[in-house]
């Protein structure tokens, strides 16, 4: 009996594949992986499987020309964004939200006879969000997806200053100001663990040489004029 095809997405260590092929009616033709690491140990476990990177660059049909149509599609985009355990308390809306899409156009591009998509639960919840890009809306249309529109504050009142709006409005603006996403993070562990004085101390131990590190690129010799600055100096000063 032929087997059926098959294209794993988000593949990992390749325990997904490894559990459709213990089955012995399907291949495993096609894996993308970004992880090096995971690569690594899936070209390991999977020898024998065409393995690649970024599956935002996947070429589907490049794919069926090479390998013929695809029967099956699986895998498991990062749940992260959805997690309960996550609540996105500190993003809008995650990053990792978008490679759910990349899932999506998978299937519709590949049009399978059928696929297995392993996530969490809130997957389905309100509470999560995509953002929309002008290339979804035709998507949206063309299936009939409902959506709902959501509002998404950007800054309190209380920190609203002159000259804000001509920030976000230009992408300059934004690149310029953003702080490189380790500085960020670090004191993004501060703050998750501030409410406990205890935990906070140890959290402060234990980033010490990274914070006191980072702090250098924002700490202003001299006082700025501009706000952004000024509150990025108040903010590493601080630590």
């Amino acid at each position: 009996m032929d087997k059926f095809t098959v294209v794993d997405l988000f593949a990992g260590a390749g325990g997904l594949s490894l559990g459709f092929m213990q089955t012995g009616k399907f291949d495993i033709k096609v894996a993308f992986e970004n992880n090096p690491n995971m690569q690594e140990t899936y070209h390991k476990n999977h020898p024998d499987v065409d393995l690649r990177g970024d599956v935002c660059t996947a070429d589907y049909k490049e794919i069926c020309d090479k390998y013929g149509m695809i029967d099956i599609v699986i895998g498991g985009p990062p749940c992260q964004g959805f997690s309960n355990a996550n609540r996105q308390r500190n993003h809008a809306i995650s990053r990792n939200n978008i490679l759910v899409k990349q899932y999506v156009r998978a299937i519709l591009e590949l049009n399978p006879k059928a696929f297995v998509m392993e996530n969490v639960s809130m997957l389905r919840s309100d509470v999560h969000r995509f953002y929309l890009d002008k290339k979804d809306c035709q998507l949206i249309k063309q299936y009939d997806i409902p959506r709902k529109d959501s509002h998404i504050l950007l800054l309190e009142s209380d920190f609203m200053f002159d000259g804000a709006l001509s920030v976000i409005k230009n992408n300059k603006n934004i690149i310029k100001y953003l702080w490189p996403s380790e500085h960020y993070l670090e004191l993004n562990v501060i703050y998750k663990a501030c409410k406990n004085p205890e935990k906070l101390t140890k959290t402060l131990q234990k980033h010490q040489k990274e914070l006191l590190k980072y702090s250098q690129d924002h700490i202003l010799n001299n006082p700025s004029k501009n706000y952004i600055l000024n509150e990025g100096n108040k903010a590493f000063s601080a630590i």
